[in-house]
């Protein structure tokens, strides 16, 4: 089936305005206007080192709705969000390391949302994706939580994957490291997902998100 035919039987819908587009394009021109860029933001790690943090936007529409979308199983958003972050201007690094989902809820949902994202800028960027990292248990989600409880709701859960006990070092030391989820809010999950990269002595770890609350 041709792309014409394809378009009239499955048109390509703007996800925020269910407005008609063109193939491949995520929002319409006056949907994809009212994302604000924002620049880069550090959040502390240790008293010596930082995280620093590429976002697209503030967590406002519409890529709020578009990140909403994946508690609904939509893999195709997590990917479309993976161009929109893809125009983001990072620079070099080694791995994407993407912020791993407990099972749970990786079964529940079908997909790990950070994973779908990685995938997508490890194409755009050229960067392999490393899936260092596994949740050791199921948290509450964060946004039903206060901001001096996440931290708390996160704290010690992110553990290297048994596979690469005896190698992660190796693989990390001296590396440009980049992290990749789709909202940071009080950065308290990345922090915790920095956290066990630390004994690697990586050169750098940043993070690159859809969205981050200001």
């Amino acid at each position: 089936m041709g792309y014409e035919l394809i378009s009239l039987v499955y048109p390509f819908l703007c996800r925020a305005c269910d407005r008609f587009v063109a193939r491949e394009q995520v929002f319409c021109s006056d949907c994809f206007s009212r994302i604000k860029k924002i620049p880069p933001s550090f959040i502390s790690l240790t008293t010596n080192i930082s995280i620093k943090i590429y976002s697209v936007s503030d967590y406002k529409e519409p890529l709020r709705s578009l990140i909403l979308r994946k508690k609904s199983s939509d893999r195709l958003a997590a990917r479309q969000l993976g161009e929109i972050m893809s125009r983001l201007d990072v620079g070099k690094f080694d791995y994407l390391i993407p912020v791993p989902l407990h099972w749970t809820r990786y079964a529940r949902r079908g997909f790990n949302q950070s994973r779908e994202i990685a995938c997508v800028l490890s194409k755009k960027f050229d960067i392999p994706v490393v899936d260092l990292l596994k949740r050791a248990k199921r948290t509450r989600f964060q946004s039903n939580l206060s901001h001096d409880l996440r931290q708390d709701n996160v704290d010690s859960v992110f553990v290297v994957q048994r596979k690469y006990h005896d190698i992660y070092c190796a693989i990390v030391r001296g590396k440009n490291v980049l992290l990749v989820d789709d909202l940071c809010t009080t950065g308290a999950t990345l922090k915790n997902v920095a956290r066990p990269l630390l004994a690697g002595q990586p050169r750098s770890i940043s993070a690159i998100v859809a969205c981050r609350v200001v």
